[in-house]
């Protein structure tokens, strides 16, 4: 599992205010695509756009990766671009976005001897959109892997263990016929990991390799991950609510156990009317940020988080050493944070989602 700083953080923050009384939700929020399909494109293509040459080095190979460690080995591969092309309009079909996802997997440059750009030209977007029948292309075009293994001995199986991390470095442009080049270029980045275990490191070895397995699960997956940026999709975050206090905190926080939200609002928000002591109306302002979230209200959600920011800084200063200081500020300045982007990012997927509100 992978940590980013602010979770690190954050979870270091809810260690220490577990006493306080406070509790952590987990939540689904929409998040919107890096690219926006007009809406009148309502058939798409998947094309394999790549030198068939799965298995094989690769000459493509990203620069800013950390050397292999002592007992490690790395190598770069060309992954199987007609499995990630299969797995990709899969993934797409199912969120059923488009009207209808077709595909041409076999390799548009599988008779090429010499090197020439991976873009597709003007005329061969126009030549497969019509014989596609499509209004989008979504091109594979390259699809490098860098795989890196290492086999140990694991005392406590007394076995060795041997360990495959597959890193993704899939291409993928979107093309619609009539433009003079893509309408958007993705290098996406992304990890799949393996592990096998064996009585000696050959074996061990030998199980990781074993029928080409892990190129071709690595090969999918990498088809599958570029979904999410390519369409909207659901990602599950963590929230904190203060569940300390009175009777009437209590009564609150049952209200949002059930999924009562707006009764929860209006009892946080009697109490934050009759003035408490600022770490009671902290607690409160809070909570009412995020009972507004979880009714789709971002902008009062954002303003509430913002009042509890202002109690915040009263009570443990402006800074934002201050902040870490006491793990209550840090939690405010996160979710701040996290609404903000939330407002930012609702008019771009109001635009995308458009398209599955005029189906209905």
């Amino acid at each position: 599992m992978m940590f980013t700083r602010h979770s690190l953080i954050l979870l270091a923050a809810l260690a220490c205010c577990g006493c306080a009384g406070v509790e952590t939700l987990s939540i689904d929020c929409l998040r919107p695509a890096e690219v926006s399909f007009p809406g009148e494109l309502r058939r798409v293509a998947i094309v394999n756009n790549t030198i068939e040459a799965p298995g094989e080095r690769s000459d493509i190979v990203p620069t800013d990766l950390p050397e292999a460690k002592p007992g490690e080995r790395s190598a770069y591969y060309n992954g199987y671009a007609r499995l990630c092309a299969e797995a990709l309009s899969e993934a797409i079909a199912r969120e059923n976005y488009f009207d209808e996802v077709v595909i041409c997997d076999s390799a548009l440059r599988a008779r090429d001897t010499l090197f020439r750009p991976t873009e597709l030209t003007r005329g061969e977007v126009a030549r497969l959109a019509w014989q596609l029948d499509t209004d989008v292309l979504i091109a594979i075009e390259a699809l490098p892997l860098r795989t890196t293994e290492r086999v140990e001995f694991d005392p406590f199986e007394e076995l060795y263990r041997g360990t495959l991390d597959v890193k993704l470095f899939p291409v993928v442009r979107v093309y619609i016929s009539g433009r003079g080049g893509p309408m958007a270029t993705l290098v996406a980045t992304d990890s799949i990991y393996f592990e096998a275990y064996g009585l000696s490191s050959w074996e061990a070895r030998e199980q990781l390799h074993a029928d080409g397995e892990a190129m071709t699960e690595a090969s999918r997956y990498a088809g599958e991950s570029i979904v999410r940026r390519l369409l909207p999709y659901w990602q599950t975050t963590e929230r904190t609510l203060f569940t300390g206090g009175n009777s009437r905190m209590r009564d609150a926080v049952v209200c949002a156990h059930r999924g009562q939200w707006t009764d929860a609002i209006g009892i946080w928000q009697r109490l934050y009317d009759e003035k408490p002591r600022r770490t009671q109306r902290l607690r409160t302002a809070h909570n009412i940020a995020l009972g507004y979230e979880m009714c789709d209200s971002i902008v009062e959600a954002l303003t509430w988080a913002r009042r509890a920011q202002a109690v915040a800084t009263e009570l443990y200063g402006p800074t934002p050493d201050a902040a870490m200081v006491h793990p209550y500020g840090l939690l405010i300045d996160h979710y701040c944070d996290e609404l903000a982007r939330r407002r930012s990012e609702s008019a771009i997927l109001r635009a995308q989602m458009k398209r599955t509100e005029d189906d209905n």
